[in-house]
């Protein structure tokens, strides 16, 4: 069984060349049983049609540049809600400071995007936004056009508050959507603070069948917003900046209000060296791409372990010499070292030295003697070199001349 360690999720998005061509979006990836991996993905066609019938051979996918085959992608493509009360809520402050007001366009650009892919003949969507209050900008219509001309007005603030998004009396996120006739959800586009009782606003949420939906801008998600997302049967994207293609993910955000599940693909990865991985999806016949990162400490890649960890020669007079074994033995995976070598020349290996590829087969050993014959008194630090296909090599550390351990 693999033992790692997850350490970060970063960096969803996806990239194509324009707003009319194909697209694709990451929801969600999964990389707890590495080097399996899943991702969940929705394809979407020229017109912004979702792609269910999707095929292995479809998608190439790679890791750190290292192309991988798909194993299987499974799609349900069921709508299970049509009819829906939406709200879009946008912090005023996003770009609290910046006065290229990155963030505060991107927030309306993104705004502007899911109004113009919403369904009006079965949805109305209302409009608020909020700095240390809330405001309704626009109450529940059908119309596309008041929805986006509102929502082009809209000005930015120096400071905002999300326990005003939601709570503050009467035109809270809240308040305003309980009042939808349809299925009812809030989307938030934010980069502020956690300054709320998650507790409450979830409890609120669930007690009118409110779900809520976050769109993070900058970073990760705080885990109260994010608890706010999942608990409420909403979700969220994070990470999100000004390059981020504003159409893909519109398009995912209304399937998922929609009730409709990803597509999910999975593959097989490899032992890496490298913990960084960077993960590329294309689909060949579209020519879109998904991406998204991960680090994990993966403690089952391909290594060298030494027995001892270092030589340490006690004092030898010079003209006389000392010989002391290392022991080597390759961890978790055969290995190849193509050659062992000491650069000191009072150093040499008189046993198991290595100048052409040896394979270590794991869980064996190879043992290397080292002759210490020191020209004179002084003090010497050196390292015992192999050089192989294990994740970095390894050297191993020798002194000489007092017994002191290297540094």
């Amino acid at each position: 069984m693999r033992n790692f360690l997850i350490l970060v999720f970063v960096s969803i998005f996806s990239v194509a060349t324009a707003i009319s061509q194909s697209s694709m979006q990451i929801v969600d990836y999964d990389v707890n049983s590495y080097p399996t991996i899943k991702a969940k993905i929705f394809a979407f066609d020229e017109a912004g049609n979702t792609r269910y019938n999707l095929q292995p051979n479809d998608f190439t996918v790679s890791d750190n540049g290292v192309p991988f085959s798909l194993q299987n992608i499974s799609c349900n493509g069921e709508v299970q809600t049509r009819r829906h009360s939406i709200v879009l809520s946008l912090d005023r402050a996003v770009s609290s400071g910046d006065t290229s007001l990155k963030y505060f366009n991107a927030s309306k650009k993104i705004l502007d995007t899911i109004a113009r892919v919403i369904d009006y003949d079965n949805s109305a969507v209302a409009i608020t936004s909020f700095d240390l209050w809330s405001y309704l900008n626009l109450d529940f219509t059908s119309s596309r056009v008041n929805v986006i001309n509102t929502l082009n007005s809209a000005s930015p603030a120096n400071s905002s508050s999300l326990q005003s998004c939601f709570n503050f009396l009467p035109t809270g996120a809240l308040e305003i959507a309980k009042s939808g006739a349809n299925k009812k959800s809030i989307v938030v586009i934010t980069y502020g603070v956690v300054d709320f009782d998650a507790n409450q606003i979830i409890a609120a949420a669930k007690a009118d069948d409110i779900s809520i939906y976050v769109l993070y801008l900058g970073k990760a998600i705080p885990s109260d917003l994010k608890r706010l997302a999942i608990e409420t049967g909403g979700f969220y994207f994070d990470n999100i900046n000004d390059n981020t293609n504003a159409k893909p993910l519109a398009l995912a955000l209304l399937n998922l209000i929609n009730g409709v599940e990803p597509c999910e693909l999975t593959w097989i990865g490899d032992y890496e060296c490298f913990e960084d991985h960077f993960i590329e999806i294309s689909d060949k016949q579209h020519n879109t791409t998904a991406e998204f990162s991960f680090t994990i400490i993966d403690k089952a890649k391909p290594a060298l372990s030494a027995s001892p960890e270092y030589l340490e020669f006690s004092s030898v007079p010079p003209g006389q010499e000392m010989t002391q074994d290392i022991t080597i033995t390759a961890v978790n995976s055969d290995i190849v070292i193509t050659r062992t070598y000491i650069d000191d020349p009072q150093f040499q290996i008189t046993q198991g030295n290595i100048t052409s590829p040896k394979i270590i087969y794991r869980n064996s050993s190879h043992t290397i003697s080292v002759r210490y014959t020191p020209s004179d008194s002084a003090i010497t630090f050196t390292k015992l070199v192999l050089e192989s296909n294990a994740c970095f090599g390894k050297e191993i550390y020798i002194t000489g001349g007092f017994p002191n351990r290297p540094p």
